[in-house]
């Protein structure tokens, strides 16, 4: 199939988007962003009690709403995420979790007051299973539309599929990948095939999962990449900076194989992560996102 990445309408190249979306009206996708503002503020002088010569600064802050895709209309803010933990610790997670009351800056100006609920709690078993159904039926779906595309260029020149299979694995997260290179150990923003084949044993060791690794090709790679820092609270210290790879990057690969072995190591992936610095919120992916495959031009 040609890689020809223009769109289909004006033929101009495409060029990738940042930020976030929801599917709003009429099925399709729709960027969603929270509302920032800015907040105008003085110093105060502890000697005379009043506001302090050339002392006036802004706060860029986050008012709590969001323009929703679905309505266009404003939304309360919230955050959506996951976490994965032994068994023994998930009481003691979800206590602290929702024991969280202020993230942020600017407590003592009245700003980051959150309130964290638990709405899901899955065992690592149920997760699993539930996610390897999912795996399974977005790897046929993913599979069943490179088959009608195929099918659709094979009318225009011979275009012989290599593989039986493929998937695409889309980071959900900033991941942190690194390779070794000589006996130097380097920060990369590729996912090479041995680094994920190993990343595919581990995952199935550390879930229970007994499937072989199939042979993969990496056949497409759309990665963009920044650099990580923060603060660390319990050290008193800015973090040490480092090299990520953006969520929203793409890599396609291509197996000969079950499907269904592949969906279940696949699925231990999902729920496990790639990467380093997966306990600090890096590393999830998602397989086959269906938004590769559901907002599409048809072809005839």
């Amino acid at each position: 199939m040609p890689n020809d990445l223009r769109c289909p309408y004006c033929f101009d190249r495409l060029d990738g988007i940042a930020g976030f979306y929801e599917y709003g009206g009429g099925g399709r996708p729709k960027k969603i962003e929270p509302n920032v503002r800015r907040l105008a503020r003085t110093a105060i002088s502890r000697r005379r009690r009043t506001a302090e010569d050339g002392m006036l600064y802004s706060l860029e802050v986050l008012d709590g709403t969001a323009l929703s895709g679905c309505s266009d209309e404003l939304m309360k803010l919230s955050f959506v995420g996951s976490m994965v933990t032994g068994e023994e610790h998930v009481d003691e997670m979800v206590t602290e979790l929702e024991g969280i009351t202020r993230i942020g800056g600017g407590y003592s100006r009245g700003l980051g007051h959150v309130k964290v609920e638990v709405t899901d709690r899955k065992s690592v078993n149920e997760a699993l299973k539930h996610s390897e159904l999912e795996i399974l039926t977005r790897l046929k779906a993913f599979n069943k539309r490179i088959d009608d595309v195929s099918a659709y260029y094979s009318r225009l020149f011979e275009s012989p599929r290599e593989n039986s299979h493929y998937f695409a694995i889309t980071l959900r997260s900033n991941v942190s990948l690194h390779t070794v290179e000589d006996g130097v150990r380097r920060p990369t923003t590729l996912l090479r095939v041995d680094d994920l084949k190993k990343e595919l044993s581990e995952a199935g060791s550390s879930m229970n999962v007994d499937a072989p690794v199939p042979e993969l090709e990496l056949l497409l790679a759309y990665a963009s990449h920044e650099l990580e820092s923060g603060w660390s609270t319990a050290h008193g210290l800015p973090k040490e900076v480092c090299l990520s790879t953006k969520m929203g990057s793409v890599y396609v690969f291509g197996f000969k194989g079950d499907i269904e072995n592949l969906a279940r190591l696949l699925s231990s992936l999902e729920v496990r992560g790639v990467g380093e610095n997966r306990a600090q919120g890096f590393g999830e992916i998602t397989v086959c996102d269906p938004f590769h495959h559901t907002h599409v031009l048809e072809v005839k």
